[in-house]
């Protein structure tokens, strides 16, 4: 919904977009669980660093909009 809104609205289109969610951003957002975050977007498929075939970040690309990317120290998982 907000790619296609960015997109939409940098090519002129009047844009409205509607949240059903209580936050914000879909899949471009993050989440915590008992004190710790977890980022539950696509920079896990592929990662934002230019060039990207992440699709966020080509969507962001487009309409020009360069947030500060934050790298990831590493993998930990916890069975």
């Amino acid at each position: 919904g907000l790619s296609a809104g960015a997109l939409s609205a940098k090519y002129g289109h009047k844009v409205l977009v509607c949240e059903a969610h209580y936050i914000a951003g879909g899949c471009a957002h993050a989440f915590e669980r008992g004190g710790d975050t977890f980022d539950s977007g696509p920079s896990l498929w592929s990662g934002c660093a230019a060039p990207s075939t992440n699709p966020l970040r080509q969507v962001l690309d487009a309409v020009g909009e360069s947030p500060e990317w934050v790298q990831y120290g590493g993998w930990n998982m916890y069975t």
